[in-house]
């Protein structure tokens, strides 16, 4: 999360710009260092931090983002990628753990150390029209890979291989 907001205040003096970034989701342990970030950083009235949201509300947002930014250091799995991917959302996501794998190159992967690398990633979103919608095309694709009904016949399928 600092790395993004690192990358967004970049962003921002990159290029005049009216977009916010919204980092939704529980206050968990160790975040007072992010809300120093926010609190210190020049572009901190563009940064909003509206804590746990429901599952309505956080579609609403991910389906009206210009990009959805995950910079995650941990992942299970990364369901929000594909989240993002099914609401035509471009992504930009962590080069870690299983992320590269389920984005499965639909997807601008960063280093989430490097706020320089996601700034850029930011910037061609937003300035090359021809990549987001390539981003976006591949994200609808590469959201057909995953579904619960697909899960459950492959996990039948394997307990009864096993289960004999």
């Amino acid at each position: 999360i600092l790395t993004l907001i690192k990358a967004f205040e970049l962003f921002k003096s990159s290029m005049k710009t009216d977009m916010q970034l919204v980092i939704a989701g529980r206050n968990a342990w160790k975040t007072d260092d992010v809300f120093q970030a926010v609190e210190s950083t020049p572009v901190k009235d563009a940064i909003h931090l509206p804590g746990y949201v429901s599952t309505e509300k956080a579609a609403g947002l991910v389906a009206s983002a210009e990009a959805m930014i995950y910079p995650s250091v941990y992942e299970g799995f990364g369901l929000p990628l594909v989240e993002a991917m099914a609401c035509g959302v471009p992504v930009i996501c962590s080069n870690v753990t299983s992320l590269p794998e389920v984005a499965g190159g639909a997807a601008l992967l960063f280093d989430p150390m490097n706020a320089e690398q996601l700034c850029q990633h930011m910037l061609t979103l937003v300035t090359n029209n021809a990549e987001r919608q390539r981003l976006i095309q591949l994200g609808f694709e590469r959201k057909e890979f995953f579904s619960w009904d697909k899960s459950a016949v492959e996990i039948y399928a394997i307990l009864k291989r096993f289960g004999k």
